[in-house]
């Protein structure tokens, strides 16, 4: 009833009370306050992450989050965010939050989400920036969509609004796994007796959509990386425990994390990933880690792609991975791996 409440609130107000709409670029200084929000998936926390960077080191602003618990683990060990903001009830705002007079508001969503519509009601900032959409009456610079980017470029158009500008090879998405999370991986590697001196081969069998691959295929896969001299860790959700141990049988490592923050963490230490598309394959990207990636569609390919990083990939343009056999990924595996290999073999 409170969001329903607000949301009538708002557009009356921006019925006799119109937003000023506004082409003007926005400078920033060290002096400016930016407030973030991101209340999407951990994927999408990940690539905005891109964007606080560039925020920073362009302009030395202060930079807030306000963000879904969950997202917190992407953004509380990273040294560009000020301060941590969680959402838990909009009537019911940090004071510290709704006390601060912000110089700019960046609301990151690509939909109308009703929470975001009464949060950016209660929130004063002198300037309020948003993509096009339904409800766009609360902000004063809007910027239009393209889904033909990649998820990371079209984020970056809402810097179009700035005074700055940037070089391509300066974006990068940063994340920092928590301490507690990479002593979990120490430990890890202690007890299953791995050579760190070889490379730290993951392969994830889980996906955000519940995909897999199969466990035949993947048990194929393995054997053939029995070949190479190298450590094999399976990574998986923690639904996914038994479809780990059937695809292993005790041939390889299986990490069993408790949290996504010790997941991630073991994904920064690999060597290589193959995966199926999810937030790992964004992980990995972070840390210029070789990835082999089935997708699900090309324009999930082409999207949510390693941004600065070497990658492959397989597609299928079917709705699952039912019929992406074992051959055809592998005919695309093999010369990515063994070019991955040859490196390793040259730096040692």
């Amino acid at each position: 009833m409170g969001l329903f409440l607000d949301k009538l609130k708002f557009k009356i107000h921006s019925f006799f009370k119109p937003v000023k709409k506004s082409n003007d670029k926005i400078s920033l200084s060290t002096n400016s306050k930016v407030l973030i929000l991101c209340f999407d998936d951990i994927e999408y926390a990940l690539a905005s992450t891109v964007l606080i960077k560039i925020l920073k080191e362009k302009t030395g602003c202060e930079i807030d989050i306000f963000t879904v618990r969950g997202n917190d683990l992407i953004y509380k060990n990273n040294d560009k965010v000020n301060n941590l903001f969680l959402f838990s009830n909009t009537s019911q705002l940090d004071e510290h939050l709704t006390a601060k007079n912000y110089d700019v508001l960046i609301d990151t969503h690509f939909d109308d989400i009703a929470e975001i519509i009464s949060i950016v009601s209660h929130i004063k900032s002198k300037y309020k920036i948003a993509f096009n959409k339904k409800d766009n009456e609360l902000y004063t610079h809007i910027i239009e969509r393209n889904k033909n980017l990649h998820i990371i470029d079209e984020l970056l158009l809402l810097t179009n609004v700035f005074s700055f500008t940037f070089s391509k090879n300066e974006i990068d998405i940063e994340y920092k796994a928590e301490l507690s999370a990479r002593q979990f991986i120490v430990n890890f590697i202690i007890q299953n007796k791995l050579d760190t001196t070889k490379p730290m081969i993951g392969i994830n069998i889980s996906s955000e959509s519940d995909d897999f691959w199969g466990a035949d295929r993947f048990k194929k896969l393995i054997k053939y990386l029995s070949n190479y001299d190298v450590n094999v860790i399976i990574l998986r959700h923690p639904i996914d425990k038994e479809k780990a141990e059937e695809v292993t049988r005790s041939n390889s490592a299986i990490f069993n994390n408790n949290t996504y923050s010790e997941y991630s963490a073991m994904i920064c230490e690999l060597d290589f990933l193959f995966t199926p598309n999810c937030s790992a394959v964004q992980i990995a990207s972070a840390k210029r880690i070789p990835t082999f990636i089935l997708f699900v569609k090309r324009e999930a390919a082409e999207r949510w792609c390693p941004y600065n990083s070497n990658y492959d990939c397989v597609i299928t343009e079917k709705d699952n991975f039912e019929r992406l056999s074992y051959g055809n990924v592998l005919n695309s595996f093999i010369p990515f791996f063994e070019s991955f290999i040859k490196q390793q073999e040259e730096e040692n």
